[in-house]
């Protein structure tokens, strides 16, 4: 996804549509939109230009923005493999979150390992349970095939206050 983002904004020429993202981890990318009743749209330059926002403001607004939109994050599961919700929409970005992350770090066997297949679906075991390491790799796979917006079947692993792909 990362590399599809990159060769958009490297195309050339006029590129009002192109939106604005910010490399994540491999195979994820952060978009910025604005979520209307009526729609959603992703920001792009020309809508900075209209804001008269710099570029580097975006991120701590959209964080701000997501903290005060969020539903009650709920979690669901026990003996370290749990599937957060936060209504239906905003599961993958609670992965934007690092409050969350250092409170499960504590809670799971090793390193927090998490997988995002869609948008409505968040896992999350500990590195040093191979059981509950397998049992989130079959979830996250018949998940991401399953959909609707599929993200990845990749599993990562939060590491010194970043996500990366969990390789065993």
């Amino acid at each position: 996804m990362v590399d599809s983002m990159k060769a958009i904004a490297e195309q050339g020429g006029e590129q009002p549509k192109t939106p604005i993202f910010d490399e994540f981890a491999r195979d994820l990318v952060i978009l910025y939109a604005v979520d209307s009743e009526l729609s959603v749209f992703y920001m792009n330059q020309e809508h900075m230009e209209e804001l008269n926002m710099p570029r580097e403001e975006l991120r701590t607004l959209a964080l701000a923005n997501l903290r005060r939109l969020l539903p009650e994050i709920e979690r669901v599961g026990a003996g370290g493999l749990f599937l957060f919700r936060a209504g239906s929409t905003y599961e993958s970005s609670l992965l934007l979150l690092d409050t969350i992350w250092a409170g499960v770090q504590a809670e799971v066997q090793g390193a927090p390992v998490v997988a995002i297949p869609t948008r409505d679906c968040l896992l999350v075991c500990g590195a040093d349970n191979k059981e509950h390491l397998a049992k989130l790799k079959a979830m996250a796979q018949m998940a991401w095939k399953a959909g609707p917006y599929s993200l990845t079947p990749t599993p990562f692993i939060y590491r010194n206050d970043r996500f990366l792909p969990y390789e065993e």
